[in-house]
Protein backbone atom coordinates (compact mmCIF):
# COMPACT_ATOMS: atom_id res chain seq x y z
CA UNK A 1 0.00 0.00 0.00
CA UNK A 2 1.63 3.30 -0.74
CA UNK A 3 2.15 6.07 1.66
CA UNK A 4 -0.56 8.45 0.25
CA UNK A 5 -2.98 5.05 0.77
CA UNK A 6 -2.06 4.78 4.28
CA UNK A 7 -2.58 8.48 5.11
CA UNK A 8 -6.43 8.30 3.53
CA UNK A 9 -7.08 5.41 5.20
CA UNK A 10 -6.43 6.56 9.05
CA UNK A 11 -4.13 3.96 9.48
CA UNK A 12 -1.73 6.64 11.14
CA UNK A 13 -2.30 10.18 12.64
CA UNK A 14 -0.67 12.84 13.72
CA UNK A 15 -1.41 15.59 16.40
CA UNK A 16 0.19 18.57 15.86
CA UNK A 17 0.39 21.32 19.10
CA UNK A 18 0.76 25.21 17.67
CA UNK A 19 2.16 26.70 20.98
CA UNK A 20 3.61 26.13 24.55
CA UNK A 21 3.29 22.47 25.27
CA UNK A 22 4.24 21.34 28.89
CA UNK A 23 4.68 17.85 29.99
CA UNK A 24 5.08 16.66 33.37
CA UNK A 25 8.85 16.21 34.72
CA UNK A 26 7.79 13.38 37.09
CA UNK A 27 7.43 10.84 34.16
CA UNK A 28 9.00 7.71 34.34
CA UNK A 29 11.93 6.99 31.46
CA UNK A 30 10.31 4.68 28.90
CA UNK A 31 11.51 1.72 26.07
CA UNK A 32 12.88 3.77 22.81
CA UNK A 33 11.97 1.54 19.72
CA UNK A 34 14.34 1.04 16.98
CA UNK A 35 12.86 1.44 13.46
CA UNK A 36 14.55 0.04 10.47
CA UNK A 37 14.66 2.83 7.79
CA UNK A 38 15.77 2.45 3.69
CA UNK A 39 17.85 5.16 1.97
CA UNK A 40 15.50 8.23 2.37
CA UNK A 41 15.26 12.15 1.49
CA UNK A 42 12.16 13.04 2.35
CA UNK A 43 9.91 15.65 4.49
CA UNK A 44 9.51 15.23 8.10
CA UNK A 45 5.94 14.85 7.73
CA UNK A 46 6.69 12.17 5.56
CA UNK A 47 9.33 11.01 7.46
CA UNK A 48 6.89 10.25 10.99
CA UNK A 49 4.11 9.11 8.61
CA UNK A 50 6.94 6.35 7.88
CA UNK A 51 7.88 6.12 11.54
CA UNK A 52 3.78 5.72 12.49
CA UNK A 53 3.23 3.22 9.78
CA UNK A 54 6.11 0.90 11.18
CA UNK A 55 5.79 1.43 15.21
CA UNK A 56 1.57 2.70 14.97
CA UNK A 57 3.11 5.33 17.24
CA UNK A 58 1.00 8.63 16.65
CA UNK A 59 2.77 11.74 17.28
CA UNK A 60 2.49 14.65 19.13
CA UNK A 61 4.51 17.81 18.67
CA UNK A 62 4.57 21.58 18.77
CA UNK A 63 4.25 22.83 15.23
CA UNK A 64 6.74 25.32 16.28
CA UNK A 65 9.42 23.16 16.65
CA UNK A 66 9.46 21.43 13.69
CA UNK A 67 8.55 22.26 10.12
CA UNK A 68 6.67 19.37 8.17
CA UNK A 69 7.98 20.48 4.79
CA UNK A 70 11.72 20.36 6.11
CA UNK A 71 13.42 17.57 3.43
CA UNK A 72 15.54 15.32 6.16
CA UNK A 73 17.93 12.34 4.89
CA UNK A 74 18.63 9.37 6.08
CA UNK A 75 20.86 6.57 4.97
CA UNK A 76 19.96 2.65 5.36
CA UNK A 77 19.88 1.49 8.88
CA UNK A 78 18.50 0.82 12.13
CA UNK A 79 17.98 3.72 14.46
CA UNK A 80 16.53 4.45 17.53
CA UNK A 81 13.39 6.65 17.64
CA UNK A 82 15.46 9.25 19.87
CA UNK A 83 18.08 9.06 17.74
CA UNK A 84 15.93 9.92 14.65
CA UNK A 85 13.94 13.27 16.55
CA UNK A 86 16.92 14.82 17.54
CA UNK A 87 17.98 15.15 14.02
CA UNK A 88 14.72 16.45 13.09
CA UNK A 89 15.82 20.49 14.03
CA UNK A 90 18.55 22.23 13.97
CA UNK A 91 17.20 24.90 15.93
CA UNK A 92 16.38 23.13 19.23
CA UNK A 93 17.26 19.79 20.67
CA UNK A 94 14.53 17.32 20.61
CA UNK A 95 12.95 14.91 23.22
CA UNK A 96 10.49 12.25 22.53
CA UNK A 97 8.56 10.41 25.42
CA UNK A 98 6.10 7.35 24.71
CA UNK A 99 2.71 7.11 26.39
CA UNK A 100 0.96 4.18 25.44
CA UNK A 101 0.55 4.33 21.43
CA UNK A 102 1.60 8.30 21.80
CA UNK A 103 5.46 9.67 21.00
CA UNK A 104 5.68 13.56 22.18
CA UNK A 105 8.49 15.60 20.53
CA UNK A 106 8.95 18.49 23.04
CA UNK A 107 12.05 20.62 23.09
CA UNK A 108 14.64 18.99 25.50
CA UNK A 109 16.87 21.52 26.46
CA UNK A 110 13.78 23.67 28.16
CA UNK A 111 11.18 21.18 30.04
CA UNK A 112 8.29 22.61 32.14
CA UNK A 113 6.25 21.79 34.75
CA UNK A 114 3.07 21.49 34.18
CA UNK A 115 0.58 24.46 35.22
CA UNK A 116 -2.64 26.04 35.43
CA UNK A 117 -4.07 27.71 32.15
CA UNK A 118 -5.52 31.13 32.57
CA UNK A 119 -8.04 32.01 30.01
CA UNK A 120 -7.22 34.91 28.11
CA UNK A 121 -9.68 38.07 28.22
CA UNK A 122 -10.42 36.37 23.83
CA UNK A 123 -11.57 33.60 24.93
CA UNK A 124 -14.58 34.82 27.41
CA UNK A 125 -15.79 37.96 25.51
CA UNK A 126 -15.23 39.87 28.64
CA UNK A 127 -14.33 43.58 29.46
CA UNK A 128 -13.89 43.94 33.33
CA UNK A 129 -11.45 41.04 34.52
CA UNK A 130 -10.40 37.78 33.15
CA UNK A 131 -12.25 34.66 34.44
CA UNK A 132 -10.16 32.10 36.05
CA UNK A 133 -10.09 28.38 36.18
CA UNK A 134 -10.81 26.63 39.53
CA UNK A 135 -8.70 25.08 41.60
CA UNK A 136 -8.44 21.23 40.40
CA UNK A 137 -9.20 22.25 37.16
CA UNK A 138 -6.98 22.92 33.40
CA UNK A 139 -8.40 23.70 30.73
CA UNK A 140 -7.53 22.32 26.68
CA UNK A 141 -7.91 24.76 24.01
CA UNK A 142 -7.53 24.09 20.38
CA UNK A 143 -8.36 23.70 16.84
CA UNK A 144 -9.85 20.99 14.97
CA UNK A 145 -9.11 20.95 11.35
CA UNK A 146 -8.99 18.83 7.75
CA UNK A 147 -5.60 16.97 7.88
CA UNK A 148 -5.96 17.54 3.57
CA UNK A 149 -7.70 20.89 3.25
CA UNK A 150 -6.86 22.46 6.61
CA UNK A 151 -10.10 23.69 6.87
CA UNK A 152 -11.69 23.93 10.45
CA UNK A 153 -14.19 21.45 10.94
CA UNK A 154 -17.39 22.66 12.57
CA UNK A 155 -18.93 21.11 15.32
CA UNK A 156 -16.77 18.28 16.04
CA UNK A 157 -18.00 16.57 19.50
CA UNK A 158 -14.71 16.32 22.02
CA UNK A 159 -15.54 14.09 25.18
CA UNK A 160 -13.04 12.96 27.89
CA UNK A 161 -13.23 9.09 28.38
CA UNK A 162 -14.98 7.46 31.42
CA UNK A 163 -17.21 11.05 31.61
CA UNK A 164 -19.82 12.34 30.35
CA UNK A 165 -18.17 15.76 30.20
CA UNK A 166 -17.97 17.00 26.10
CA UNK A 167 -17.88 20.40 24.11
CA UNK A 168 -18.02 21.11 20.54
CA UNK A 169 -16.13 23.15 18.08
CA UNK A 170 -17.68 26.50 16.38
CA UNK A 171 -17.76 27.65 13.32
CA UNK A 172 -13.73 28.07 13.27
CA UNK A 173 -13.19 24.66 14.52
CA UNK A 174 -12.01 25.80 18.09
CA UNK A 175 -12.58 24.45 21.32
CA UNK A 176 -12.38 25.01 24.76
CA UNK A 177 -12.58 22.39 27.64
CA UNK A 178 -12.11 22.42 31.13
CA UNK A 179 -10.88 18.87 32.93
CA UNK A 180 -10.92 17.42 36.42
CA UNK A 181 -7.55 17.40 37.38
CA UNK A 182 -8.36 14.21 38.86
CA UNK A 183 -9.25 12.76 35.41
CA UNK A 184 -5.65 13.46 33.83
CA UNK A 185 -4.84 9.44 33.33
CA UNK A 186 -8.36 9.63 30.67
CA UNK A 187 -8.68 10.99 26.78
CA UNK A 188 -9.53 13.52 24.75
CA UNK A 189 -11.53 11.90 22.01
CA UNK A 190 -12.66 13.48 18.71
CA UNK A 191 -15.91 12.68 16.20
CA UNK A 192 -17.41 14.09 13.87
CA UNK A 193 -19.61 12.51 10.64
CA UNK A 194 -17.39 11.30 7.74
CA UNK A 195 -14.16 11.47 9.79
CA UNK A 196 -11.68 8.86 11.85
CA UNK A 197 -12.79 9.63 15.31
CA UNK A 198 -9.03 9.68 17.28
CA UNK A 199 -7.66 10.36 20.85
CA UNK A 200 -4.94 11.68 22.82
CA UNK A 201 -4.21 11.27 26.39
CA UNK A 202 -4.85 13.79 28.58
CA UNK A 203 -1.49 13.38 30.52
CA UNK A 204 0.24 14.72 27.33
CA UNK A 205 -1.98 17.65 26.23
CA UNK A 206 -0.96 19.84 29.43
CA UNK A 207 -0.13 22.58 26.69
CA UNK A 208 -2.08 25.92 25.59
CA UNK A 209 -2.98 25.57 21.93
CA UNK A 210 -3.74 22.06 20.52
CA UNK A 211 -4.47 21.29 16.36
CA UNK A 212 -5.65 17.90 15.97
CA UNK A 213 -6.14 16.89 12.62
CA UNK A 214 -8.85 14.78 11.64
CA UNK A 215 -8.61 12.15 8.48
CA UNK A 216 -12.25 11.58 6.35
CA UNK A 217 -13.31 8.09 6.45
CA UNK A 218 -13.20 6.72 3.02
CA UNK A 219 -15.91 4.40 2.15
CA UNK A 220 -13.56 1.37 0.20
CA UNK A 221 -15.42 0.38 -2.97
CA UNK A 222 -16.53 -3.13 -1.68
CA UNK A 223 -18.32 -1.46 0.99
CA UNK A 224 -21.04 0.48 -1.16
CA UNK A 225 -23.54 -2.35 -1.23
CA UNK A 226 -25.71 -1.45 -4.27
CA UNK A 227 -29.28 -1.31 -2.55
CA UNK A 228 -32.61 0.19 -2.61
CA UNK A 229 -32.66 1.70 0.58
CA UNK A 230 -36.08 2.91 1.50
CA UNK A 231 -36.20 6.79 3.34
CA UNK A 232 -39.81 6.36 4.73
CA UNK A 233 -39.20 2.35 6.09
CA UNK A 234 -35.72 4.09 7.93
CA UNK A 235 -37.79 7.12 9.41
CA UNK A 236 -40.27 4.52 10.22
CA UNK A 237 -38.14 2.27 12.07
CA UNK A 238 -36.72 5.36 13.65
CA UNK A 239 -39.82 6.46 15.36
CA UNK A 240 -40.84 2.61 16.40
CA UNK A 241 -37.37 2.22 18.00
CA UNK A 242 -37.33 5.58 19.68
CA UNK A 243 -37.71 4.17 23.18
CA UNK A 244 -35.04 2.16 22.54
CA UNK A 245 -32.59 4.69 20.65
CA UNK A 246 -32.98 7.26 23.23
CA UNK A 247 -33.74 7.65 27.38
CA UNK A 248 -36.85 6.74 28.80
CA UNK A 249 -35.97 8.38 32.46
CA UNK A 250 -35.24 11.75 33.44
CA UNK A 251 -31.62 12.66 33.14
CA UNK A 252 -29.96 16.39 34.78
CA UNK A 253 -27.95 18.23 32.13
CA UNK A 254 -25.27 21.45 32.73
CA UNK A 255 -26.23 23.09 29.50
CA UNK A 256 -24.02 25.62 27.85
CA UNK A 257 -26.28 28.40 25.83
CA UNK A 258 -25.50 31.66 23.69
CA UNK A 259 -28.27 33.85 21.56
CA UNK A 260 -27.40 37.13 20.28
CA UNK A 261 -28.86 39.43 17.86
CA UNK A 262 -27.18 42.07 15.32
CA UNK A 263 -28.66 44.94 13.51
CA UNK A 264 -26.65 47.99 12.01
CA UNK A 265 -24.20 49.16 14.52
CA UNK A 266 -26.00 47.02 17.49
CA UNK A 267 -25.46 43.74 19.05
CA UNK A 268 -26.77 42.14 22.23
CA UNK A 269 -25.41 38.67 23.26
CA UNK A 270 -26.58 36.64 25.97
CA UNK A 271 -24.41 33.55 27.62
CA UNK A 272 -25.43 31.63 30.09
CA UNK A 273 -25.25 28.09 32.20
CA UNK A 274 -28.62 26.10 33.00
CA UNK A 275 -29.49 23.00 34.59
CA UNK A 276 -32.28 20.97 33.16
CA UNK A 277 -34.20 18.11 34.34
CA UNK A 278 -34.28 16.63 31.19
CA UNK A 279 -37.30 14.31 31.12
CA UNK A 280 -37.00 11.11 29.08
CA UNK A 281 -38.58 10.77 24.93
CA UNK A 282 -41.89 9.59 26.22
CA UNK A 283 -42.51 12.89 28.19
CA UNK A 284 -43.89 16.22 27.02
CA UNK A 285 -42.16 19.38 27.06
CA UNK A 286 -43.82 20.35 30.47
CA UNK A 287 -42.49 18.24 32.27
CA UNK A 288 -38.99 19.41 31.69
CA UNK A 289 -37.48 22.09 34.40
CA UNK A 290 -35.16 24.23 33.77
CA UNK A 291 -32.39 26.49 36.43
CA UNK A 292 -30.54 29.65 35.93
CA UNK A 293 -26.76 28.90 36.95
CA UNK A 294 -24.52 31.99 35.49
CA UNK A 295 -25.50 34.47 33.05
CA UNK A 296 -24.33 37.74 31.64
CA UNK A 297 -25.20 40.21 28.78
CA UNK A 298 -23.38 42.02 26.27
CA UNK A 299 -24.24 45.15 24.69
CA UNK A 300 -22.29 47.44 22.10
CA UNK A 301 -23.28 51.10 21.73
CA UNK A 302 -25.77 51.37 19.71
CA UNK A 303 -29.61 52.21 18.81
CA UNK A 304 -31.45 49.31 20.94
CA UNK A 305 -35.03 50.33 19.76
CA UNK A 306 -34.56 48.51 15.91
CA UNK A 307 -33.91 45.41 17.48
CA UNK A 308 -36.71 42.86 17.26
CA UNK A 309 -37.25 40.13 19.72
CA UNK A 310 -36.74 36.74 17.47
CA UNK A 311 -37.71 33.51 18.64
CA UNK A 312 -34.81 32.24 20.46
CA UNK A 313 -35.60 31.37 23.92
CA UNK A 314 -35.00 28.16 26.19
CA UNK A 315 -38.44 26.88 25.05
CA UNK A 316 -36.78 27.12 21.28
CA UNK A 317 -34.06 25.04 21.83
CA UNK A 318 -36.36 22.40 23.87
CA UNK A 319 -38.53 22.58 20.82
CA UNK A 320 -35.62 21.65 18.58
CA UNK A 321 -35.54 18.33 20.77
CA UNK A 322 -36.90 16.90 17.34
CA UNK A 323 -36.37 13.01 18.42
CA UNK A 324 -38.85 14.35 21.58
CA UNK A 325 -40.98 16.90 19.38
CA UNK A 326 -41.44 15.41 16.14
CA UNK A 327 -41.41 17.87 13.71
CA UNK A 328 -43.89 17.27 10.42
CA UNK A 329 -40.62 15.86 8.48
CA UNK A 330 -40.05 13.00 10.72
CA UNK A 331 -43.55 12.14 11.62
CA UNK A 332 -45.12 9.58 9.50
CA UNK A 333 -48.63 11.84 9.36
CA UNK A 334 -47.58 14.50 7.20
CA UNK A 335 -45.01 12.08 5.05
CA UNK A 336 -46.85 12.88 2.36
CA UNK A 337 -46.33 16.83 2.11
CA UNK A 338 -42.25 15.73 1.37
CA UNK A 339 -40.26 13.98 -1.01
CA UNK A 340 -37.21 11.82 0.84
CA UNK A 341 -34.51 10.07 -0.70
CA UNK A 342 -31.23 8.44 0.06
CA UNK A 343 -28.55 10.54 -0.58
CA UNK A 344 -25.50 9.29 0.94
CA UNK A 345 -23.42 7.00 3.30
CA UNK A 346 -20.81 8.27 5.75
CA UNK A 347 -19.47 6.87 8.72
CA UNK A 348 -19.10 8.22 12.93
CA UNK A 349 -17.38 6.27 15.40
CA UNK A 350 -17.39 3.38 13.00
CA UNK A 351 -20.71 3.47 12.32
CA UNK A 352 -22.58 3.38 8.87
CA UNK A 353 -24.99 6.35 8.45
CA UNK A 354 -27.67 6.62 5.95
CA UNK A 355 -28.31 10.21 4.75
CA UNK A 356 -31.80 11.10 3.74
CA UNK A 357 -32.59 14.59 2.08
CA UNK A 358 -36.00 15.84 2.10
CA UNK A 359 -38.07 18.65 0.43
CA UNK A 360 -41.36 19.70 0.63
CA UNK A 361 -43.46 18.89 -2.17
CA UNK A 362 -43.83 21.33 -5.15
CA UNK A 363 -47.37 21.50 -5.35
CA UNK A 364 -47.61 22.06 -1.44
CA UNK A 365 -47.21 26.07 -0.61
CA UNK A 366 -47.30 26.00 3.03
CA UNK A 367 -44.18 27.16 4.94
CA UNK A 368 -42.18 24.16 4.95
CA UNK A 369 -38.58 22.55 5.41
CA UNK A 370 -35.68 21.25 3.66
CA UNK A 371 -32.78 19.38 4.57
CA UNK A 372 -31.26 15.94 5.43
CA UNK A 373 -30.93 13.39 8.02
CA UNK A 374 -28.67 11.44 9.67
CA UNK A 375 -29.87 7.76 10.77
CA UNK A 376 -27.64 5.11 12.11
CA UNK A 377 -27.39 2.44 9.90
CA UNK A 378 -28.48 -0.68 12.27
CA UNK A 379 -30.45 1.16 15.19
CA UNK A 380 -32.04 4.16 12.81
CA UNK A 381 -31.07 6.62 15.46
CA UNK A 382 -31.24 9.71 14.29
CA UNK A 383 -28.09 11.53 14.99
CA UNK A 384 -28.12 14.34 13.37
CA UNK A 385 -30.86 16.73 11.20
CA UNK A 386 -29.82 19.91 9.13
CA UNK A 387 -32.91 21.73 7.92
CA UNK A 388 -34.14 25.27 7.18
CA UNK A 389 -37.14 26.68 5.97
CA UNK A 390 -38.09 26.72 2.52
CA UNK A 391 -37.09 30.05 1.06
CA UNK A 392 -39.57 30.30 -1.25
CA UNK A 393 -41.89 30.59 1.20
CA UNK A 394 -40.06 31.32 4.63
CA UNK A 395 -41.39 35.21 4.41
CA UNK A 396 -44.41 33.99 5.49
CA UNK A 397 -43.01 32.76 8.54
CA UNK A 398 -42.70 36.26 10.34
CA UNK A 399 -45.53 36.24 12.66
CA UNK A 400 -44.13 33.13 13.54
CA UNK A 401 -40.54 33.57 13.83
CA UNK A 402 -40.64 37.76 15.71
CA UNK A 403 -42.32 38.04 18.91
CA UNK A 404 -42.43 41.39 19.29
CA UNK A 405 -40.95 44.38 16.95
CA UNK A 406 -41.00 47.87 17.03
CA UNK A 407 -44.08 50.06 15.57
CA UNK A 408 -43.47 51.18 11.72
CA UNK A 409 -41.18 48.36 11.10
CA UNK A 410 -41.26 45.83 8.50
CA UNK A 411 -39.13 42.52 9.76
CA UNK A 412 -39.10 39.72 6.81
CA UNK A 413 -37.41 36.23 6.97
CA UNK A 414 -34.88 35.66 4.73
CA UNK A 415 -32.96 33.16 6.07
CA UNK A 416 -34.12 30.61 8.90
CA UNK A 417 -31.63 27.31 9.07
CA UNK A 418 -30.98 24.61 12.43
CA UNK A 419 -28.62 22.20 12.89
CA UNK A 420 -29.59 19.28 16.18
CA UNK A 421 -26.97 16.89 16.99
CA UNK A 422 -27.37 13.87 19.60
CA UNK A 423 -24.73 12.03 21.28
CA UNK A 424 -24.39 8.48 22.49
CA UNK A 425 -23.63 7.49 25.89
CA UNK A 426 -24.08 4.14 27.26
CA UNK A 427 -25.89 3.03 24.25
CA UNK A 428 -28.57 5.16 24.51
CA UNK A 429 -28.79 8.94 22.69
CA UNK A 430 -29.07 12.17 24.36
CA UNK A 431 -29.56 15.91 22.97
CA UNK A 432 -26.04 16.69 22.58
CA UNK A 433 -25.94 20.40 20.45
CA UNK A 434 -28.64 22.82 18.83
CA UNK A 435 -27.42 25.78 16.26
CA UNK A 436 -30.11 28.15 15.23
CA UNK A 437 -29.41 30.98 12.86
CA UNK A 438 -31.84 33.47 10.86
CA UNK A 439 -31.49 36.53 9.21
CA UNK A 440 -34.21 38.56 8.51
CA UNK A 441 -34.73 42.08 6.47
CA UNK A 442 -35.90 44.97 8.43
CA UNK A 443 -37.57 48.33 6.62
CA UNK A 444 -38.81 51.30 8.20
CA UNK A 445 -41.52 52.68 6.76
CA UNK A 446 -39.82 56.04 5.39
CA UNK A 447 -37.19 54.06 3.84
CA UNK A 448 -36.76 52.36 0.21
CA UNK A 449 -34.47 50.05 1.19
CA UNK A 450 -34.33 47.44 4.92
CA UNK A 451 -31.37 46.36 6.70
CA UNK A 452 -30.20 43.08 7.20
CA UNK A 453 -30.68 41.85 11.20
CA UNK A 454 -29.28 38.33 12.35
CA UNK A 455 -30.02 36.64 15.14
CA UNK A 456 -28.24 33.09 16.12
CA UNK A 457 -28.40 30.74 19.11
CA UNK A 458 -26.45 27.57 20.17
CA UNK A 459 -26.67 25.33 22.82
CA UNK A 460 -24.25 22.57 24.08
CA UNK A 461 -25.09 19.58 26.61
CA UNK A 462 -21.47 19.70 28.58
CA UNK A 463 -22.60 17.38 31.47
CA UNK A 464 -25.21 14.82 31.56
CA UNK A 465 -25.93 13.16 35.08
CA UNK A 466 -27.77 9.96 35.68
CA UNK A 467 -28.65 10.96 38.89
CA UNK A 468 -31.23 13.39 38.52
CA UNK A 469 -32.85 15.98 41.13
CA UNK A 470 -36.28 17.50 40.40
CA UNK A 471 -35.16 21.43 40.65
CA UNK A 472 -37.31 23.55 43.13
CA UNK A 473 -40.31 25.36 42.27
CA UNK A 474 -38.60 28.67 43.85
CA UNK A 475 -35.63 28.03 41.20
CA UNK A 476 -37.25 27.51 37.92
CA UNK A 477 -37.30 30.12 35.20
CA UNK A 478 -39.99 29.71 33.08
CA UNK A 479 -38.57 28.36 29.22
CA UNK A 480 -41.42 30.86 27.44
CA UNK A 481 -40.21 34.03 28.69
CA UNK A 482 -37.77 35.93 26.31
CA UNK A 483 -33.94 34.86 27.54
CA UNK A 484 -32.42 37.88 27.11
CA UNK A 485 -34.91 39.66 29.62
CA UNK A 486 -34.49 37.56 32.34
CA UNK A 487 -33.25 39.52 35.21
CA UNK A 488 -29.37 38.09 36.04
CA UNK A 489 -26.59 39.03 39.11
CA UNK A 490 -23.53 39.61 37.28
CA UNK A 491 -20.60 37.47 37.87
CA UNK A 492 -16.96 38.96 37.71
CA UNK A 493 -15.61 35.61 37.41
CA UNK A 494 -18.01 33.89 35.19
CA UNK A 495 -16.66 31.16 33.48
CA UNK A 496 -14.66 29.39 36.31
CA UNK A 497 -14.58 26.20 35.41
CA UNK A 498 -17.83 26.07 33.75
CA UNK A 499 -17.65 24.36 29.64
CA UNK A 500 -18.81 26.44 26.91
CA UNK A 501 -18.24 27.03 23.30
CA UNK A 502 -15.56 29.15 22.27
CA UNK A 503 -17.26 32.84 20.52
CA UNK A 504 -15.87 32.79 16.75
CA UNK A 505 -13.50 35.71 16.08
CA UNK A 506 -16.06 38.29 14.74
CA UNK A 507 -18.28 37.93 17.54
CA UNK A 508 -14.94 38.86 19.69
CA UNK A 509 -13.98 41.36 17.17
CA UNK A 510 -17.62 42.41 16.65
CA UNK A 511 -17.63 43.71 20.32
CA UNK A 512 -14.22 44.84 21.05
CA UNK A 513 -15.55 47.96 20.20
CA UNK A 514 -17.22 48.32 23.17
CA UNK A 515 -19.14 47.47 25.16
CA UNK A 516 -21.47 47.81 28.19
CA UNK A 517 -22.33 44.87 30.56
Amino acid sequence: MRLADIMRAGHFRTILLLSGLLIFSSARAQNVPSVNLPNLKESTYSLLSRISAQTGLMFVYDSELLDNSRVVRFWAGIYRLDSIVSKLSVKVTLSVKIEGSHALIYNGASLKSPRKVELPESDTIHSESTSRVDAGYSVLKGKVVDRISGEPIVFATLSVSGTTTAIVSNLNGEFRIAVPDSIKGAFIKISHLGYESTQAPLSLLAGEQITFYMDQRIIPLQEVVVKVVDPAKVMRDFVSHRGENYATDPVQMTLFYREGTEYSKSAHITESVLEIYKTGVRNTLSSEQVSLLKMRKIKTQGDDSLLAKVKSSIHTFQQLDIVKNLPDFLDPLYFHLYDYHHSDITYIDGRRVFVISFAQKPDVFDVLYTGELYFDAQTYALIRARFSLNKNFVRKAADILVIKRVRGLRISPEDVSYDVEYKSINGRYYLSHIRGDLSFNVKKRSRIFGSDLSVWFEMVNCNTDFNPKQIPQNERISPRDIFSETPFRFDPDFWGNMNYIVPEEEIVNLIKSKIKL
